[in-house]
């Protein structure tokens, strides 16, 4: 009821979004988001959590490796990257190799392998915060700095092995060129999205409000909600979720 009156609302004052309401809303946000976001906010006991964490992990490592299979094999056919593909195995990955035991180590390299080849650059900034966060809570800083050095040469030469077997990707390609860094035109989108958000900062351009001025959306979270929710709102769901 509520997501139909939500619906009906955009239709009236923000009919520029029904279109991305079509797209994105009723096949990820409504019956994947949503759900999702419900059922972590009513979780109580963590360790059931953690428990259906580890289980749900292995079962999305099965994907995530049939995936990475089909596409080698050339069954499926990915054109470039998939940054969604990336995000999804990214928490498995990270679940799995953070239990420390050789099989779940084992599975958490091979997605590693797969996230390079096919995911995007982002998931690799938070592998590497996630790395440290573990070395720095252990307080071995002078081990930490030895590491980090050891873990890029070691990590390039990674790169430099799967590209010499003929498997290449934008990411591989932009980390052999050295500019991993690179803005991709984020930039420019994110100064859109600032501009929108001066220009209309109290009720903001509703949900998915950003694609149509935009042409894409922010690849920014917080510019994200802002722009579509307003400030005033927008801030307040932050701060709720």
């Amino acid at each position: 009821l509520l997501v139909g009156l939500v619906y009906v609302f955009h239709m009236l004052i923000f009919p520029d979004t029904i279109p991305y309401w079509r797209n994105e809303g009723f096949k990820f946000l409504i019956p994947i988001s949503i759900p999702i976001i419900l059922c972590m906010v009513s979780i109580k006991n963590i360790n059931f959590f953690i428990l259906a964490l580890k289980h749900i992990s292995y079962a999305c490592s099965i994907l995530g490796l049939l995936f990475g299979l089909r596409t080698l094999t050339g069954r499926f056919v990915l054109s470039e990257y998939s940054m969604g593909f990336g995000y999804c195995i990214l928490l498995p990955m990270l679940v799995l190799f953070y239990q420390r035991k050789i099989y779940s180590i084992i599975i958490s390299f091979l997605l590693f392998m797969l996230l390079v080849v096919y995911g995007s650059r982002g998931p690799l900034l938070t592998i590497a915060v996630f790395l440290l966060y573990i070395l720095i809570s252990k307080k071995s800083f002078g081990l930490v700095g030895l590491i980090v050095v050891i873990g890029l040469a070691g990590f390039n030469v990674f790169v430099s092995y799967i590209d010499s077997l003929g498997i290449s990707s934008r990411t591989i390609s932009m980390i052999l060129g050295g500019n991993l860094d690179a803005e991709s035109n984020r930039d420019v989108i994110s100064q859109k999205a600032i501009d929108l958000i001066n220009a209309n900062p109290i009720t903001g351009y509703g949900l998915f409000g950003d694609r149509k001025p935009i042409g894409d959306w922010c690849h920014n979270i917080l510019l994200e909600v802002f722009c579509d929710f307003g400030v005033i709102l927008g801030s307040i769901l932050l701060l709720l979720f």
